[in-house]
Formats: structure tokens, sequence, C-alpha cells
């Protein structure tokens, strides 16, 4: 019993421990009131789980459940809202998911819904006849009397509250996030309570599906019929159109590129906070993951030895043909210091490595984007190596052999050109920094970021798009020095929140000729009274489309601008 008594102890402290850091973070971006309110949620939640997980250890019940992680209740907890905000709940109808859905069958073709997606059907299937969602605005910035009640109609007291949101005109679509696997708008909805509160707006919030349960497409296509819902609403719908100039969005960068490639309407901006622009665990496919060394697992494991798919020799990866010789299992060679199994990059890196000699197959042709797709394989340092292959799923969101796809790793797209402002922000210490960077040059200059040529070879559509979106992207990028995100560090969070609110109001409220200028608001230092004066220096930094901002806090310490 001393083994299972103490695992609940170390659990119940680290949920404490957790549940602290909650409260301070909402802290520091929210206000008294707020807090008040998230406290309360945060210690019913932790009694729950304490009462669940002491019940288990009094039955003896060993057996571990999903249920059992604080994660669990965190995310599945109702948050109230506090009295002055309005919140009216909505079901988005499957009369948009169906628009959606036909816009997703246009963007991928026959061919590439069987060969990648595995088909149209099974990723419409749901268990609600809609997805479920949130109209979130302030009382005080309502105007009730304004709304127009049809005497021939009977309305809900949510469908006048939506009403009375008309005059407000700048929209958000927020999307929460939290690795499209973990998250809802109640784990969010105080940050979307704040962005109403600034913008003097309102925001449409989306709880769409998550994985494993519904992974890739499933949260696009979501996202998408949201979208669809806002600026073509069925007939029933509580608001009128909204028109896409009226509205930015929020982590939705697949998303813009899916209306971009087929004409559709694109909101006025879009918010990228900490984007997880490429979602393969080697960042930019030859940098080695954090997970390894990882030593092969018996037969039939989820990580083995090469021995029975061609592997391509280094450099090749985007031309198959160039190579017809590849390796196969041969007796490992004991490694070197240099060469084991943790050094290790992914096949097709510009890492320099001579081949083995080893017994050789004629090479088939490849692809990036699954079908009929080999299991992923690593390519060791060592040359004299036998290589490894992933022979399992390692993301919750999407098949390993998926996750080189444009509308998974949007970063890995033919070209970002030709979209909606993109205001991008992201955290000094967080993993994918270059990343996001690397994508806000990409998208500010097309040509001189071209995609690597294995996407464009296994694309139709991709090839298109490198000639067809040439024209840059506007794109303005904030880096915060010493912290993972910005909106969870004060007084980081403050000036995001407030550059945020800026940029929503501007791009959605100013003549196109000003947008057409400048779409970005020029920003000075957070003007409430609790950052102190000179707490934050701000370097700002153009070159070519990209605006550069650093933002460096003096207790804090990281890399500056300079240094990226």
């Amino acid at each position: 019993m001393t083994g299972p008594l103490t695992k609940f102890f170390c659990v119940s402290w680290m949920s404490v421990v957790g549940i602290i850091q909650e409260v301070v973070i909402r802290w520091s971006v929210l206000s008294v009131h707020a807090v008040i309110y998230t406290s309360l949620a945060v210690i019913k939640t932790l009694y729950a789980h304490g009462k669940r997980k002491t019940k288990k250890l009094r039955d003896g019940d060993e057996q571990e459940e999903a249920t059992d992680d604080i994660f669990f209740d965190d995310t599945n907890s109702h948050i109230p809202a506090p009295p002055w905000t309005a919140v009216a709940p909505v079901r988005i109808p499957l009369q948009s998911c169906n628009q959606a859905a036909d816009l997703l069958i246009q963007w991928f073709g026959p061919e590439d819904l069987k060969r990648i997606v595995g088909g149209e059907k099974w990723w419409q299937i749901r268990g609600l006849d809609g997805i479920d969602a949130e109209w979130i605005a302030e009382k005080s910035h309502l105007r009730p009397s304004s709304v127009h009640i049809d005497a021939g109609r009977k309305y809900s007291e949510e469908e006048k509250l939506v009403m009375s949101m008309e005059q407000l005109e700048t929209t958000m679509l927020y999307i929460h996030g939290g690795g499209y696997y973990w998250g809802s708008i109640n784990t969010h909805r105080y940050q979307i309570i704040k962005y109403a509160h600034k913008i003097r707006g309102r925001a449409f919030s989306v709880n769409y599906r998550k994985a494993p349960q519904y992974p890739w497409p499933c949260p696009l296509h979501d996202v998408l019929a949201a979208y669809l819902y806002l600026i073509q609403p069925p007939p029933d719908a509580a608001h009128k159109p909204i028109h896409p100039s009226k509205i930015v969005a929020d982590y939705v960068s697949p998303m813009l590129t899916v209306l971009r490639d087929l004409g559709q309407p694109l909101p006025a901006g879009a918010v990228l906070i900490s984007p997880w622009d490429i979602i393969p665990p080697h960042g930019f496919m030859n940098k080695p993951s954090v997970l390894w060394p990882m030593d092969p697992i018996k037969e039939g494991g989820r990580v083995a030895r090469v021995h029975s798919d061609p592997l391509l020799k280094p450099c090749h990866a985007d031309t198959p043909d160039a190579d017809n010789n590849v390796t196969r299992d041969v007796p490992q060679v004991p490694p070197t210091d240099t060469g084991k199994h943790g050094d290790s990059t992914l096949v097709g890196s510009k890492q320099e490595t001579s081949s083995s000699s080893a017994l050789t197959v004629p090479q088939e042709k490849a692809s990036l984007f699954g079908g009929k797709s080999q299991p992923s394989k690593v390519l060791m340092k060592n040359p004299r190596d036998v290589p490894l292959e992933l022979r399992s799923q390692i993301q919750h969101y999407a098949t390993t052999e998926q996750l080189s796809h444009p509308l998974v790793s949007p970063i890995l797209q033919a070209s970002l050109g030709n979209l909606c402002p993109l205001y991008i922000l992201a955290g000094d210490g967080e993993v994918l920094r270059d990343e996001i960077i690397y994508m806000a040059h990409k998208a500010a200059d097309p040509a001189k970021y071209p995609v690597r040529e294995g996407v464009i070879r296994d694309g139709l559509r991709q090839r298109e798009n490198v000639h067809k979106f040439s024209t840059p992207t506007k794109v303005h990028l904030q880096v915060y020095d010493g912290t993972f995100t910005p909106l969870h560090l004060r007084p980081f969070a403050d000036y995001a929140y407030h550059s945020i609110a800026e940029f929503a109001k501007r791009v959605t409220q100013c003549s196109a000729e000003q947008l057409d200028r400048n779409p970005f608001p020029v920003l000075q230092r957070m003007p409430e009274p609790d950052v102190p004066s000179g707490a934050m220096n701000n370097q700002s930094v153009r070159t070519h489309s990209v605006t550069f901002l650093s933002l460096r806090c003096p207790p804090l310490t990281g890399r500056h601008a300079d240094d990226l």
C-alpha cells in the first residue's frame, strides 16, 4: 500500500503545484474579479480530483485511467463567466459543416483524398449535430435597444443576446490552442473575454473536435465551418452575415491557405500566437528530436531497425531517382561515441553523411504525403549504423506520414504569399522559435524562401501555388525575451493583449488605402499604470515586408532581437 500511497501524494502535490501556477498565470493577465472566479473553479477542480483519487486509493484500485489526470478535470470543468460579460452559447449547424467539407474535398481532389486523407467521409463524422461555440462580448458594449425583433418569430434569450452584439464592428474568430488535442472554450474563456474587452467588439470561439478521437483534418474542418458560419450564416442564425473585412482570426494558418487557394474571401487579418507551424519533432527536418536517444524496441515495437523497406541516401529525399541503391538491415557495427542511436537525423537532411556498404534493392518512388508511403526513417550519423524506422504514430494530431503535408505543417506550403496581414507573436524560449521566425520570412518573401522540391513534386496544387501566389504577405513579428509564450508573463502579457487588440481594430476599421500602406498599428509602451515606466525597451526592425519587434524586460534574461 506504501507504493500507491506515495504515488497518490506525489501526484496530488504535482496537481497543487500546477494549480498554483495556473492561478499565478491568470492573476498576471486578468483583473481581480476574474481571478476570484477562476480561483473558485480551480479549487473546485482540485477538490473533485482529490476526492476521486482518494476513493480509488481506499478501494485499492490501481488501474490507471485517463480521468486520473488533473488536466482531464481542468479541461472539462465549467469556468463561469463574470457578471459583466455576455456569453451566448450556439451550435454551428451541419449546413455550415457540409459547406466546409465541400471546400476541403475540392482542395484535396479525389486522388489526394484517397491517398493522403483516407477518404471523404470518416472525418465528417461527429458526436453532435453541429459544433459547439460561444459568442462573447462585454455587456457595457451592447445596445439591446437596437435589436430588431420579428413579431412573427419567437427568440430565445441567447438569440436576443447575439442580436444585441450586431452593432459591434470588430469580430474575432478565436480558435484556442492546445496542440489540437487539449483545451476547450472553458480553458481559454478569460483570454477571450479580455480580447473582447480590448477590441470593444465581439469574439466567436469554437470547441472544435480534437485528436486522438478526431485527428487531422477534423479540427481544420471545424475551424473552416466556423468561419463560413460567420460570413455565410444559415437563414435561422441569430446573427447577420459578417463581412470578412470585419473579422480577425486567431490560430488559423492552415485555414487561410485553403481559403486563398480556392478563391474564398480572407479575413481582415490573422493573429498567430506561438503557432505550431511545423509539427514533426525534428523541426526543420534536419535537427535531432529531443526524444532521442531511443533504443530499438523488440520485434513488433514502435521503433526498429530498417529491414524491409527502402531507404533514401542522404541529400536525395527530394530526388529519389538520383540513387537506386538503398540500405537494408545488416549486422550492426558497434557504435562509436559519435555514432549512437541518439545521434540521428531525418532522411533528407542536409547533414553530410556517407553511405554504408550493404545489401541493395531497387528504389521505388517515395512520397512525402503518405499514400503508399513506407515507415518514416531516421538516418544515423555513424554511416555504419543500421538506420531506424518509426513504425507507429508519433503525434496525436496526424499519422507520421502526414506530418509533412502542407495543411498539417503550414511552413511546408509551397507559398505563404497572398495572405491577409499576419500578426505573429512568439517567445524567445520556445522550442519552435526558429521555425516561427522562418515562417514570418517565408510569408513576407515567398521567392526568397522556397519550399523543398519534394513538396512541389508530390503535390499538384503546391506546384501551381509556387507561381500563382508570389505577392508578399504583410507580416509583423514580435519575439518576447525570456518566455515561452508572451501571454503568460507580465509585463509581456499586458503588452501582447494590447498590441493584438490594436491590430484587430486597425485591420477591421481603417480604410483600404491606410491598410495598403501599413496594416499594423504603431505601438508605444503599454499605457496602463501597472507597468512601471521604462520597464520595457522596444526595438523595431524592418526587413523586406517583415516588421520585427523585440521586447525586453530588465528582470528577465534571454537573447535579444539582434541575436536572432
